[in-house]
């Protein structure tokens, strides 16, 4: 399947992953990935039916235990959506494994591989 000859959906972000696949958000919060050079859907998952706000990808890194639930997530995509939550989705099963509500809208999202964080604002 071409996801973009196909596509149903407008597509808001598209967050490059390991080398290879990409993750597509649309605006009725789908969350598709993608191989590339031929960009066929490859899995996709929900993001509660709202459209990300912004989103990240985080390889080789291990989220902060104090986080219910990602603990033992190494590469995952976060995605901060616009009803204020925050979903970790693992690349290796692509089902959003945690969401999480944020104090305030967030429209952009950073990790820092030294410090081990991830920012939003």
């Amino acid at each position: 399947i071409n996801v973009i000859a196909h596509a149903m959906d407008f597509v808001t972000k598209i967050v490059p992953l390991t080398p290879g696949r990409l993750a597509c958000c649309t605006r009725t919060g789908a969350l598709h990935l993608v191989s590339q050079p031929d960009y066929a859907l490859v899995k996709s998952t929900r993001l509660g039916g709202f459209s990300a706000m912004a989103a990240t990808f985080v390889h080789d890194r291990t989220l902060s235990q104090a986080v219910p639930g990602i603990h033992a997530v190494r590469s995952f995509l976060a995605v901060a959506t616009t009803n204020m939550r925050l979903h970790v989705v693992p690349t290796k099963d692509w089902a959003v494994r945690s969401t999480l509500v944020l104090p305030d809208l967030v429209t952009c999202l950073s990790f820092s591989h030294d410090d081990q964080l991830l920012f939003g604002g």
